[in-house]
């Protein structure tokens, strides 16, 4: 089945809505589709997420606020930045190129981990 899309989100609030609908199962994943689109997405997980296969909720589009956020997570993780880490509302990981909630069952428990 190819991925369902729906309207992007370009806020914080919205994407972190659509991650709290389904906490322990949803992620933002950096996906390629097949129409072009290249970016991060929330999607189903466990699944095929990592090879762009997974059904899609949602493309995080331009501008906003919610590609910062990322952004912040990825760089607090890099930085091993504690504070700033456990502020935001998203980690990221497990995975390259993936963002969870902190009641995912796969959320790092400390900033850089592996």
């Amino acid at each position: 089945m190819p991925p369902l899309q729906v309207e992007s989100v370009t806020e914080t609030a919205d994407m972190l809505a659509l991650l709290r609908e389904a906490p322990r199962r949803r992620v933002v994943s950096y996906l390629v589709l097949p129409d072009g689109f290249e970016g991060p997405c929330v999607c189903e997980f466990p699944g095929d997420a990592l090879q762009g296969n997974a059904r899609v909720v949602a493309i995080i589009g331009e501008g906003g606020t919610a590609r910062p956020v990322l952004d912040q997570a990825y760089e607090a993780d890099l930085a091993k930045d504690g504070p700033a880490w456990e502020a935001l509302p998203l980690r990221y990981g497990p995975h390259c190129s993936m963002w969870v909630l902190p009641d995912h069952p796969e959320t790092p428990t400390v900033p850089g981990m592996p």
